[in-house]
């Protein structure tokens, strides 16, 4: 009976259906990323869909692991800065601002807060303390941009290590597996 839940598994992950509705919803996760400007989310799928190839050659484990891979990182960037605050909206923001989870618009978001402080404030009594808030933010950024940079780091050693072609034969199969998907339509 083993047998036949590894077998069904396996049929299941070789199905050309299966495959097009992951296929499916991968695509619209990554223009949904690219629509908000989450460039590091799109990259964090192509960096799990090329380190996955090398344990898994099947397009569909490939794209299953890569999309929860990356929903995960998502959920967890955008997860760690509501624990850390605890008290809803930031001051001053928008609820669009207050989405914003990327690193590289912090000290467009402290601009943001600071302006939005003094304009309904009217006058620039207090903006002292709100200055030195808006400072703290950016050392506090700066300090997350130093925690990355071991990652990022590491990543670029990966993709320097990778075989010479390795990125072409990729995007070789992901012609193919788009060039089936197109014959089945």
């Amino acid at each position: 009976m083993a047998k036949r839940k590894g077998n069904g598994l396996k049929k299941l992950l070789n199905n050309q259906i299966v495959f097009l509705i992951v296929l499916a919803v991968c695509i619209l996760n990554l223009i949904g990323y690219i629509s908000r400007r989450k460039w590091d989310s799109v990259f964090f799928f192509l960096l799990i869909a090329i380190i996955t190839y090398y344990f898994s050659r099947n397009p569909t484990v490939i794209l299953i692991v890569s999309l929860l891979a990356t929903n995960f990182y998502r959920t967890s960037n955008r997860m760690q800065p509501r624990v850390e605050a605890m008290g809803g909206r930031r001051e001053g923001l928008t609820e669009e601002e207050d989405d914003e989870d990327e690193v590289g618009n912090g000290s467009a978001l402290a601009a943001n807060a600071l302006t939005a402080t003094a304009a309904s404030a009217g006058t620039l009594e207090g903006l002292d303390g709100k200055l030195e808030d808006a400072k703290l933010q950016q050392a506090g950024m700066v300090e997350l941009l130093k925690k990355m940079e071991p990652l990022v780091n590491e990543s670029m050693k990966m993709l320097e290590n990778l075989p010479v072609g390795t990125i072409e034969k990729l995007s070789d199969r992901l012609n193919q597996t788009k060039a089936v998907a197109a014959a089945t339509k």
